[in-house]
């Protein structure tokens, strides 16, 4: 776990609902990377009552549609960032229904899904 004041990330372990209560309760920004679960669900409801957390980053974690149905009563995030960093494994770990139930949250303003670009690479170039 590393942090700051305002931001908290969670790289390459196991996430449960009590490392969200309790280190996370003044936090503005929360990034997961590499994490995994077996609370997914409880760990959304968790996100959805931190009423300072304004931006979540998911990057490469699969925490599929049971912790996206949980964020849409949040009252305070206005940023969403589901970031996919392996073209191999495919869609993210969420349906559909998982992603629309992102798009429940009142006052979001930004949501990005899809693989991370990196601005030190080219972008790719049209096949012709």
């Amino acid at each position: 776990i590393a942090n700051t004041p305002q931001h908290i990330v969670f790289s390459d372990t196991v996430i449960t609902e009590q490392d969200l209560v309790s280190t996370c309760q003044q936090a503005a920004s929360l990034s997961f990377e590499y994490c995994t679960s077996t609370q997914w669900e409880a760990i959304g409801r968790a996100l959805a009552s931190l009423s300072h957390l304004q931006v979540l980053t998911l990057k490469h974690c699969q925490a599929g549609d049971s912790l996206f149905l949980e964020l849409w009563s949040s009252e305070s995030l206005h940023g969403f960032r589901l970031v996919h960093v392996d073209p191999m494994q495919g869609h993210c770990g969420t349906s559909e229904e998982g992603i629309l139930g992102i798009t429940k949250i009142r006052q979001l303003e930004e949501l990005v899904l899809g693989k991370r670009f990196d601005h030190s690479e080219p972008p790719a170039k049209a096949a012709k």
